[in-house]
Order: structure tokens, then sequence, then C-alpha cells
């Protein structure tokens, strides 16, 4: 029985509970700096008509929010929040989106979230440097300056003013910039008028640049966190064909004047951090936004296994892989797959297809050369696919983000071993029971 004071867990269909994730985003923001009020609306508009494929679960402690979880499915991508008071729920709130996305997930998680990091490397996952990842960037605003500053000049026959939200027309073209900026068809004019609706949103943060026909060219949508006195970005997007003219610059700096004006101390935005898309990163700049934080995209481990091989053989050999996965195979001696935070979770796919055939190409020549008597491309007899494993194995990652297979007394953290060598190994035994034989191997394989 819990005892009374504990969290407790609630589970909904979608972010039902949004009113309740923003009060823990805005308690927490002054100090994590990562997730807006703002951020969460927009993420509601996002998740429309879809909550089965984004389950929620919302922790609350006397009836206050302490934790959310936010999956999006069938991505496995993890939202989360947890009050840095409440850091021992961390570990909770990363089983449940394991569980109910029955396997890893893969999240960016700020460096001002300590604990969410400590907990997911206690769990396994590897902070992958590599990824592109998103920086928080701020301005402070002092209203007489804003106020007396200059409005960025919009090319000749543009207009930069508020929406009119009442029209469906306009609202269907910014729609189309949206969907035109980011891709996808979720975004109509329909659900944009729906956004309307939800807390905080405000017309006077919504903004957009048109031409002499009323076709919107760009907008910036702006969040305001009245008690937190923090405007936010979410989002800025110009329609293609007219970038480069100054138009994200105007709406945006209309935001922030309507910012100041509503009292605002303070306004933020999220930006690509790496080199792959820089350009709204240098436009906030130019309008004097500086970064204060940034994420890390969090992934489990992948292990992929090439093979050559028959259809039965390939398929028994996914099936022998799964096997090792629900075992805990790499997880510990004392882990069992799925058990709660000591245990390994993963998932098994079998992928074909032109990137797995570029990928291992040399096995069919090594195929050719290890049996000149059989034919190598007869499709009914054998193929290239890859097993992949994506496991997050609990022990290979200390809290700080280091390999615990290297400490001075051999162990990581679980059994003494290091859970991906482990896990790696026994794939190969899958192969080859006896990996020191003489001869070829049933079938070509290589492991990455």
């Amino acid at each position: 029985m819990e005892a009374p004071d504990a969290p407790q867990r609630d589970e909904y269909p979608g972010p039902q509970a949004l009113r309740d994730m923003q009060e823990l985003a805005h308690r927490e923001f002054p100090s994590a700096g990562h997730w807006h009020v703002g951020d969460l609306a927009w993420n509601w508009c996002l998740a429309l008509d879809r909550g089965d494929q984004r389950p929620t679960a919302v922790w609350r402690r006397g009836g206050r929010a302490v934790a959310w979880a936010w999956l999006e499915l069938p991505e496995r991508r993890l939202m989360a929040q947890v009050a840095r008071d409440e850091e021992a729920l961390a570990d909770e709130v990363i089983a449940w989106a394991e569980r109910t996305a029955g396997a890893p997930v893969r999240t960016d998680v700020a460096e001002s979230e300590p604990h969410l990091r400590a907990a997911l490397e206690r769990r396994g996952y590897a902070a992958e440097e590599d990824e592109p990842f998103m920086v928080r960037m701020e301005r402070r605003l002092d209203p007489a300056d804003v106020r007396s500053g200059a409005p960025a000049p919009a090319p000749e026959g543009i207009t930069v003013r508020v929406l009119r939200g009442d029209d469906p027309r306009e609202r269907e073209s910014r729609a189309e910039v949206h969907r035109a900026a980011f891709g996808g068809g979720w975004c109509t004019g329909e659900r944009y008028g729906r956004l309307r609706d939800v807390w905080p949103y405000r017309p006077a943060f919504d903004v957009v640049a048109v031409d002499t026909e009323g076709t919107v060219l760009a907008f910036c949508q702006g969040w305001y966190d009245e008690a937190g006195r923090t405007g936010l970005f979410e989002p800025v997007a110009t329609r293609p064909g007219h970038r480069r003219r100054g138009l994200a610059r105007a709406v945006c700096g209309a935001v922030l004047r309507a910012f100041a004006e509503a009292g605002a101390r303070r306004a933020v935005v999220a930006a690509r951090g790496d080199e792959e898309y820089p350009v709204p990163r240098e436009l906030y700049g130019a309008l004097g936004f500086t970064p204060y934080t940034r994420t890390h995209a969090y992934r489990p481990h992948e292990v992929r296994l090439g093979v050559y091989g028959t259809a039965g053989e390939v398929e028994a050999l996914a099936e022998k892989a799964r096997g090792l996965v629900r075992s805990g195979a790499g997880a510990g001696t004392g882990a069992r797959a799925g058990s709660g935070a000591g245990a390994g979770v993963g998932t098994v796919d079998l992928v074909r297809g032109a990137d797995v055939e570029e990928r291992y190409e040399d096995l069919v020549q090594q195929w050719v050369i290890e049996h000149p008597d059989q034919p190598p491309s007869d499709p009914a007899r054998r193929a290239l696919a890859e097993v992949r494993v994506t496991v997050a194995l609990p022990g290979t990652h200390g809290t700080d983000g280091t390999d615990d297979s290297d400490s001075t007394d051999g162990t990581d953290g679980t059994d003494g071993t290091d859970g991906i060598t482990v896990l790696k190994d026994a794939l190969c035994r899958l192969i080859c029971p006896e990996p020191e034989h003489n001869g070829p191997c049933p079938m070509p394989w290589s492991l990455s």
C-alpha cells in the first residue's frame, strides 16, 4: 500500500491534463528554462485528434503536478518533465514511457535538467552528441527600449499585423505556410482555429506578414506566461519563395513589442544548435537573443547484425534475438528485460531494402568465395537482411555519461561486464555457437 503522500499517477489518451502539465512547466521554468507553457499548448495542437498516438501520464502529490510524460507513437519519442525536488520520480517516469511504448524511447533533455539526464544514463541510454540538438535562446525585455525602437521594416507591399482569426480564408492561408515550411498535412485552417481556444493563446501575439492580396507569407506565434512574465516564439515560419526578405524578422519584432507592452521581461525561443540548419539561430541572434541552455539527444543503443541467408534462416535468427532481449542478455545477471530500473528493455526488427543491400554487399561476395558451388543471387534461396536490436542496458553508462566498463575495479555497475559487449557476443553465438570453429559460418554476417 502506498504511503498517503506518495505521488499518484494518472494516465490519459492525449494531453487531457494540459493545464496541470503547464502549471508544472511554469513553476520549473525559472530554474530549468526548458518547457514553457506555450510549448505545451503548441504540442497540444500537434496532438489534436491523435489521442491514441499521444498517451500522457501526470504524477501528482497533494493534488499538484510534480511530473509528466508525453509519448509520440509509433515514433516512441518522449517529452517529459520532473520537478527538481522530485528527482526520485525520474526513473519511474522513464519506466512508464518504456512500458507504454513497449520498447526503449528517444528523448531530448536540456542540460538544465541533470536529474533526468542521470536517470536516463542509469537506465542505459546514451547521449548522442552527433545528433541534431536545440539551443534555448533568450532576450531580456525592457518596455521602454522595445517601444522606442523602430519596428523592423517590411518589404514594400507587405503588411505586418495581427492575424484575422475569424476569417477562415486567412486561417487556411496561415496553415498553408506551416505545411510548406514544416511538412505534413495535419495543420489545417480548422485545426488552427481550435488552437485559438487553448490557454494561453492571445490574438495580440499571433502576427502575420501578408501581401496586397491578403496571402500570408510569414507568421510568428507568440505565447505569453503572464505570471512568469516570459514570452515564447513557437512556431515561426516563412512561405518558401519569400525567404531572405526580412519577413521573419519583421513578424518576430512585432511579437517582441507585443510581449513588452504586455509586461514581459524576457523572451525565449528554441532553434537548432548544430550547423546543419543555422538560419533560425542566426535570425534570433540578430534580434538580440543569446543561448542559455541546449538539449542532448538520449537514445538507446543499436546493435546491427547483417546476414546473408535464406528467408527461413533469417526469420529464425530474428526470433532467437528476440528471445535474447526478453531474457535480458547484457543487462546483468540480476536483471530481466522489463523488470524495472535494473533491467534492459529492447526491441528486435528485421530490416531489408536498398540501404541494407548497400551496407552488407560484401557478404554476398564472401558467400561466393566460401561456397563456389552454390548460386549466390537466387532471391528464393538467399538475400541480405539486418537484424537490428535496439536496447537500453543499465550499467553501460555512469551517471556522468562515462562508460563504466573502464572503472578501476573492472565493474560496470551491474555484474562486472560491459552489457553491449555481452549482447554482441550473444548475438554472434546465435550464428556461430563456436566462434573459433574452422571453415565458413552457416551464414556470412557482419556486426556493428
